[in-house]
């Protein structure tokens, strides 16, 4: 699995690299931990849809960044909760509430894409076979194999 990979994980390191020499060329400022950010989140989500979800340029991509920035700062916090798990349900320093939103967010950047997926191969639109994570689980649906569209973004959502 790791080696039918190995192409998509060299095309990603290969912008990587440009991105790197045209910021030097340019004498700007390089911040290396977004560069490698960036490079890793667009390498899972071109694995499984296909496509980038950052970029430097899109306002859109932008948040998707930005969300799953903050889903990881927040995963890494302290949480009294955690230690003291009677607090749980007050959620004292609001993690829980703040984690809830981040999730729902991707959640449904997620079924946008899933969606639109789904549509174009319905009508028809889209002749492109994709050999993405997300088109196996729409080939294993039409299989007959019963996948709810509720588990396929919780699927998603584990992996990114």
């Amino acid at each position: 699995a790791l080696d039918s990979t190995q192409i998509l994980r060299q095309q990603k390191v290969h912008k990587l690299l440009d991105f790197v020499e045209e910021r030097c060329k340019k004498g700007e400022v390089l911040d290396i931990g977004e560069a490698i950010f960036t490079t890793t989140l667009n390498s899972i989500s071109t694995t499984l849809f296909s496509m980038d979800l950052s970029n430097s340029t899109s306002e859109e991509s932008q948040e998707n960044k930005n969300i799953i920035r903050a889903m990881m700062e927040e995963a890494g916090r302290p949480n009294v909760a955690d230690f003291f798990p009677i607090l749980r349900p007050l959620d004292p320093q609001r993690s829980f509430a703040r984690m809830s939103n981040y999730f729902k967010k991707m959640f449904k950047i997620i079924d946008g894409i899933t969606e639109e997926r789904m549509c174009s191969r319905l009508l028809e639109t889209d002749s492109k076979v994709y050999k993405d994570v997300l088109d196996s689980l729409i080939n294993i649906e039409e299989t007959g194999y019963q996948l709810s569209h509720n588990e396929m973004l919780h699927l998603f959502l584990v992996r990114i």
